[in-house]
């Protein structure tokens, strides 16, 4: 026994061959040379056969052997490809032989570092010896299927094989051991990335991600530390005295500290070569770091996420409201400012969104806001698991979101009509409201499987907007009227000194519309006379009736002259909140008189039991038999102009409006966007149905020649119709339309897109608007549709954008439409379904609202709003709002929705009223 001085630990006993030292001679070079000469042999036989088969490509030994290489890669491939079995084998067996060769050049490290030792009788060289077999079979694969020789030879890992691989051969040979480069195959630990794709059970992305970071961490550590142990232990090539040893764990250790940033130093490297390699590998640690730090903390991040927005609590919800879709911050508030409104009288109903995006910093925003009744739920309704988790058996509805501002609206229709599929397919019998954007759509909804009408409301936005705006043509007014009987306000902010007309307004916008039963008391009442009761006693407007799947809008009609009200019979009133409208199912004349304040429920039923039975109702009709009524419109059988040929009928240029056609108080419709066909015979379809055919104004559309090709077909029927292609934008175009005469025009925007900022949404819209306020000698009636409500700023310099949309000018003047009313239609549609029908029923029915002028001697008697109103309804009619100006002799009129009895009747006030359609031919 001898004693290694200066390389064995103190006591550590080293069992030689002979008496002589043979580790008096330092052999660690042998190895050192072996593994260059190897390397360069290999690189230098690669360049040389690149440069003959370069030279030599076109003999006809070279030309015949390449096909045979060719289909060896090709093997070569398929043998380790992870996509074949036998891949999968021998990746998973050379990770096997990896890391038992790592584990033997673990225990190698607690041996001294050079040592005389006989072959046969050490078992770490035996297990190493064949470990590598399968080792040095799989580095020939690789080198067989490579493509490029030189850089086969230039990886990483080809330098790690020729610097390991031999190494147990050489010992064998020379009977003397040296630790050697063993450590530094730690880098192949990386396979077991590779592997964790095979294991089935992990299906997470973001657990094998999770699991790569750590493998390349382990990798990193030990490589690093093997490194640094070698070049610490050998010492300097010119100096091996100055070797410090150290045990591996105190070098893991070192590495960790290092790699960490810390360096307490406590323990250093001595040697020049281990201290050049520190010097590198903190250079290396810090980008490692760097680079690893994002994907921790986006799996941290997904974690809590999964645990955050993968599960909804139930423990506290009675009903929810499941919500799906095109989920954006926007959509969110737009949604739920309405639905949570305490007017609606719900507040036990929660709304739980889901969608296959995490939340973003706005969204988690209004999640705090909105914490009590609104959760977040990470998934997709295409997923039947999905659906079962968020717990879609107990919703009371469930609403699918369109993006408004979709480039290509029937992708976003039909991905709408697709959640609808699967919605129905889990559950049919649940009351769905959808959005969707192209007429089109709205009839493939009906044909969906398990669609059912009287639950399921579709709405069709394109249809909705564009209906509006051809009452508003009309009717000016109209789009602000249908905005406030959406939007839920509440209560409203007065501001000091306010004009009088403003204060009327601000009233008015908290009106919307309720459905409620009727009392006993108005039990065997006729319509007319149930209409003057709820307006006189309880300061409703009653607008339309019928059950919870089919209603009569203006119930006075002729049409409804007979219909007694029942228990079956709803009501639907413009009232401030749902209290107040429901008060008519409790309201009695001989309990609360003409006093609203004296609420309560009626004690006296048995008087109305006695009324109730000695009422014949066999004169009564049957109300599902008026509900068809609602679904008939007016029969209009169109002539085309008589100037206007067959052959001409055909080429959609023959409608261009010359300078020989004489047009005045037409219609102009600037429409912007090229791509998306927005249904406009949705605008031209009431114009054209709800006037007399003496009365029709012409109309004249100007938009891009693309857009109309798209919709002509169907707009070719209608008479007094003309067309100018072109940009809206270019004066010239709006010349042709004949601008200067018309009464109205109106500006639509049919394609958008995303922008950061929000008014580049409505650019032309806007631009547009401006250009004919300011360059027109005379004032017209316009009416812009935005897609986002603070773009009003641009219409209205005083207004402010903390302000609400319809504290603006360009709002309650009737002058502008956001589309964030029709976030409020649905919220109405889940809260009242029969009341969105009724909206919808307001632009696309047989009935219509129409402006009375009182300068009129047929009006000029009445003095207040309540005394116009009783007479009204004598005349079939519905009196609804009045549209005043906001200054003596100013052009500018303001909506004021549902005004007072009391409120005094100014000779300048125009009334809208609804009133019965008369069909014509």
């Amino acid at each position: 026994l001898t004693r290694h001085e200066g390389f064995t630990s103190v006591n550590t006993p080293v069992l030689v061959m002979n008496k002589t030292n043979c580790t008096a001679h330092k052999d660690w070079w042998i190895y050192a040379k072996t593994y260059a000469v190897l390397y360069s042999v290999g690189l230098l036989l690669s360049i040389v056969l690149f440069y003959v088969h370069k030279k030599w490509a076109a003999v006809g030994f070279v030309r015949g052997v390449d096909p045979l290489l060719k289909k060896l890669r090709q093997r070569c491939r398929r043998w380790r490809s992870g996509d074949t079995l036998s891949g999968i084998l021998l990746i998973t067996m050379t990770l096997c032989c990896n890391v038992v060769y790592v584990v033997t050049a673990l225990y190698r490290t607690y041996i001294p570092m050079e040592r005389c030792f006989d072959p046969a009788d050490s078992p770490d060289l035996i297990i190493e010896v064949i470990v590598s077999v399968p080792l040095i079979f799989f580095f020939l694969l690789r080198l067989l299927s490579t493509d490029n020789l030189i850089l086969f030879w230039l990886n990483i890992y080809t330098l790690i094989d020729v610097f390991t691989l031999p190494h147990a051969f050489i010992e064998c040979i020379l009977g003397e051991d040296w630790v050697g480069f063993r450590t530094i195959r730690f880098i192949w630990l990386i396979q077991i990335y590779d592997v964790l794709n095979f294991i089935p059970w992990i299906k997470s992305l973001n657990v094998i991600d999770i699991l790569a970071l750590l493998v390349r961490l382990l990798t990193v550590w030990l490589t690093a530390t093997g490194i640094i142990h070698m070049l610490e232990t050998t010492g300097d090539p010119w100096n091996v005295y100055n070797a410090q040893n150290i045990s591996f764990p105190n070098y893991a250790y070192l590495i960790m500290v290092t790699i960490s940033t810390v360096g307490y130093g406590d323990i250093t490297p001595k040697t020049a070569l281990g201290k050049a390699f520190i010097i590198l590998f903190i250079i290396f640690g810090l980008v490692f770091v760097a680079a690893s730090l994002p994907l921790l903390v986006d799996a941290t991040l997904y974690y809590y996420r999964q645990r955050q927005y993968k599960k909804f609590e139930t423990s506290k919800v009675s009903q929810h409201v499941v919500v799906c879709g095109h989920i954006t911050a926007s959509t969110m508030v737009g949604f739920l400012k309405d639905f949570l409104h305490s007017d609606h009288g719900d507040q036990y109903t929660h709304v739980l969104f889901i969608n296959p995006a995490f939340p973003n910093q706005e969204i988690k925003g209004i999640l705090r806001n909105y914490r009590n009744r609104v959760q977040y739920y990470n998934g997709s309704v295409l997923c039947p698991k999905v659906l079962a988790r968020a717990k879609i058996t107990t919703a009371t509805a469930c609403v699918i979101l369109v993006n408004k501002h979709s480039i290509d609206q029937l992708e976003e229709d039909n991905a709408n009509l697709l959640r609808l599929v699967s919605l129905k397919q889990t559950l049919p019998s649940i009351p769905i409201v959808i959005q969707v954007l192209t007429l089109a759509s709205k009839e493939h909804v009906h044909k969906i499987p398990g669609w059912n009408s009287s639950i399921d409301i579709v709405l069709c936005l394109n249809e909705l907007k564009l209906g509006i705006l051809a009452h508003s043509a009309l009717c000016p007014g109209f789009s602000t009227l249908f905005a406030n009987l959406a939007y839920t306000v509440g209560s409203v902010k007065y501001k000091e000194h306010m004009p009088p007309w403003q204060r009327l307004y601000l009233e008015g916008v908290k009106n919307e519309v309720y459905s409620s039963k009727f009392s006993p008391f108005f039990k065997g009442m006729k319509c007319g006379e149930v209409a003057k009761l709820c307006y006189t006693r309880l300061s409703l407007i009653l607008i339309a009736i019928g059950d919870e799947n089919s209603f009569v809008v203006n119930p006075l009609s002729s049409v409804c002259s007979s219909v007694l009200i029942d228990d079956n019979v709803l009501g639907y009133f413009i009232g401030e909140d749902l209290k107040s409208v429901q008060f008519a199912g409790e309201y009695c004349d001989r309990c609360h008189g003409n006093t609203v304040q004296r609420r309560g429920s009626c004690r006296c039923q048995s008087v109305f039991l006695k009324r109730l039975l000695s009422i014949d109702y066999t004169a009564s009709t049957n109300l599902n038999i008026l509900s068809s009524i609602e679904a008939l419109d007016c029969n209009i059988n169109y002539t085309m102009n008589a100037n206007i040929t067959c052959e001409q009928r055909e080429d959609m240029r023959s409608y261009f409006p010359h300078k020989s056609v004489n047009i005045e108080e037409h219609i102009v419709l600037c429409v912007f966007g090229s791509k998306n066909s927005i249904g406009l015979e949705s605008f031209v379809s009431p114009l054209r149905k709800l006037s007399e055919l003496s009365s029709l104004k012409p109309i004249v559309i100007v938009c891009h020649e693309a857009i109309l090709e798209k919709e002509w077909p169907l707009l070719s029927i209608y008479p007094d119709l003309y067309v100018v292609p072109g940009s809206p934008l270019v004066w010239a175009n709006l010349e042709k339309a004949r601008i200067h005469c018309c009464s109205t025009c109106i500006i639509v925007t049919a394609d958008s897109s995303f922008q950061a900022e929000e008014a580049v949404s409505d650019k032309e819209a806007i631009l547009c608007t401006l250009f004919l306020k300011h360059g027109l000698s005379k004032p017209i009636f316009l009416i812009t549709d935005l897609l986002h409500e603070s773009n009003l700023a641009f219409l209205d310099f005083s207004y402010q954008n903390d302000d609400t949309s319809y504290n603006s000018e360009p709002y309650y003047c009737g002058n502008a439409l956001a589309s964030s009313v029709f976030d409020s239609v649905t919220t109405v549609a889940v809260h009242t379904p029969g009341a969105v029908t009724l909206l919808y029923s307001l632009i696309n029915s047989n009935t219509k609202v129409s402006p009375i002028v009182l300068k009129s001697s047929m009006y000029i008697q009445y003095q207040n709003f309540g005394d116009l109103y009783c007479s009204m309804l004598d005349q079939q009619c519905i009196c609804l709002a009045l549209y005043r100006e906001i200054a003596p002799g100013s052009e500018k009129r303001c909506v004021i929705t549902a005004p007072p009895s009391n409120e005094q009747l100014l000779s300048s006030d125009i009334v809208l009223v609804l009133k019965p359609c008369v069909a014509t031919s």
